[in-house]
C-alpha cells in the first residue's frame, strides 16, 4: 500500500536532516539555515522553531494552513468532514488527472501537465488516508515558538497567501516579507525569472545578508 504522508513524520525527517548537517565537520553548526517551499514550509518552520541549530528560516510560496484555512480551501466544514470520512477507508487514487474526477488534483494546472508536474518520474498516486493528517495539521502553530530571523517570499496570486500573512503577523520572530506581483504558485516552481528572484532572496537571507 502507498505510504500515507503524515505531517509529523515529514517534520521529523526535516529535523533529522538538520541533525545530520549540524554533526558534519565541514558544516558550521551555528549557521544552519532552513528553506521551506509550498507545503514543506509548515514542516520546515516547525523545525526552525524547535531546533537550536537552525538560525535562519526562508519560506518561498508557503502553504501554511490551520483548521480554519483548511475549511476555506476544502469546501467548508462539510467538505473537510467528507474528506476525513473518506480517509478512514484507505484507497490509492490517481493524484492528478484531467479525466478522473476522483483525483485530488483534478483539472489542476501544472500537476496535469506532462512537461511540468506530471513528468514520467512521478508515479501520480495519492493514498486517500493522507487526508486525515493533512486536514488536521496546524502549520501556523510554530509561529508562536519561532525565534529565527525569517524571510517570506510570496505573491497574492499564489495558492494560499492568507496563510503566509497569518504566519508573519502571528510570529514575534524578526520577519521580512517580499511579495512579487502577479506570480502564481506554479511560477515559483519553474518560471526562471521568478525562481531566480526567490532563490537569490533566500540565499541572501540565509547567508545573513540584507536583500
Amino acid at each position: 500500500m502507498l505510504h500515507v504522508v503524515d505531517d509529523l513524520e515529514e517534520t521529523a525527517d526535516v529535523a533529522a536532516a538538520v541533525d545530520f548537517l549540524a554533526s558534519r565537520p565541514e558544516i558550521d553548526a551555528s549557521r544552519v539555515g532552513a528553506l521551506g517551499i509550498c507545503a514543506s514550509a509548515g514542516y520546515v518552520a516547525s523545525v526552525a522553531a524547535d531546533h537550536p541549530a537552525v538560525t535562519r528560516l526562508a519560506l518561498v510560496a508557503p502553504w501554511l494552513h490551520d483548521a480554519e484555512l483548511a475549511a476555506a480551501v476544502y469546501g467548508g466544514s462539510e467538505g473537510v468532514a467528507a474528506l476525513r470520512s473518506a480517509a478512514a477507508e484507505p484507497c490509492v487514487l490517481v493524484a492528478a488527472s484531467t479525466e478522473d474526477e476522483s483525483a485530488p488534483m483534478f483539472g489542476a494546472p501544472y500537476y496535469t501537465e506532462p512537461d511540468r508536474g506530471l513528468i514520467d518520474a512521478y508515479d501520480n498516486r495519492f493514498e486517500r488516508a493522507t487526508w486525515e493528517p493533512w486536514l488536521t495539521y496546524d502549520a501556523l502553530a510554530s509561529a508562536d515558538r519561532l525565534g529565527a530571523p525569517t524571510l517570506v517570499v510570496g505573491s497574492e496570486a499564489m495558492a494560499l497567501p492568507a496563510g503566509a500573512h497569518a504566519y508573519a503577523a502571528r510570529t514575534n520572530a524578526p520577519t521580512r516579507e517580499r511579495w512579487l506581483e502577479e506570480v502564481t504558485q506554479f511560477d515559483f516552481y519553474d518560471r526562471q525569472d521568478v525562481v531566480l528572484q526567490a532563490a537569490d532572496a533566500a540565499a541572501a537571507h540565509l547567508g545573513g545578508v540584507a536583500s
